[in-house]
């Protein structure tokens, strides 16, 4: 996979960090060395007509293998290129986020990605995300509201002191399908953080899935994946 060039480089580290902490001086070439798993349908390869893109992030001490197979399926059902990145800080046997400034960093890094290997349809682009994933995407996406068509959190926390609701709000919000499973610990977050959203003048729906963990939902929860991904590129 080619990197960014310099140029390109530069501009990310000054939009992943603006109005947040800044990046460590060696941030940039560390992200340039972390992997992201990238697929394009195999009946479009060589085509002309743009496609969804979907991203989706990684949970705490994870990496792109512990979700890939969810949103494989999904972007198999939708007809999407589907971007899966690493995180670059090490972290309980696999990698963290660890702030938002960086997981912004590497989501546009992402999409210029796509955009060079794949037909991506800038105008319809979903950042998904489970757990520390969910969180970052809350945080990317309402920092960069203008990239997104849609945002699907699954079992995250939105931190409204870090990333506080944009002010003015976005001339376009993107949709937002917050997911968590009823038995899991942050679904009052996830009830929380559709509240605020809502409040502010995002549109969003809220599923709560009965009797589920912290967890992405399994084969059966794939068809409201979809159902979710589908609405947001409405």
């Amino acid at each position: 996979m080619r990197f960014a060039s310099a140029a390109v480089v530069a501009v990310l580290v000054a939009a992943a960090s603006l109005g947040a902490q800044p990046l460590p001086a060696d941030f940039a070439e560390r992200a340039a060395k972390a992997p992201i798993k990238l697929d394009i349908p195999q009946e479009w390869r060589g085509g002309w007509r743009p496609l969804p893109l979907i991203i989706a992030l990684h949970g705490y001490g994870s990496g792109p293998e512990d979700i890939y197979p969810a949103f494989r399926a999904l972007a198999s059902r939708l007809g999407a290129v589907l971007a899966v990145p690493q995180a670059v800080d090490p972290a309980g046997g696999g990698f963290s986020w660890d702030t938002p400034s960086k997981a912004a960093y590497i989501v546009l890094r992402t999409i210029e990605q796509a955009r060079r290997r794949g037909p991506v349809d800038r105008g319809r682009i979903i950042l998904a995300g489970f757990s520390q994933g969910a969180s970052m995407a809350y945080h990317v996406a309402l920092r960069h509201p203008d990239l997104f068509k849609g945002v699907m959190p699954i079992a995250g926390v939105y931190d409204q002191e870090r990333t506080p609701i944009p002010s003015p709000p976005p001339k376009q919000w993107p949709r937002f399908a917050i997911m968590c499973g009823g038995e899991d610990r942050v679904v009052e977050e996830s009830r929380r953080a559709a509240k605020v959203l809502e409040e502010a003048g995002a549109p969003v729906t809220i599923r709560i899935w009965d009797g589920v963990g912290h967890r992405l939902p399994q084969k059966d929860g794939l068809d409201e994946l979809r159902l979710a991904a589908e609405a947001l590129l409405r």
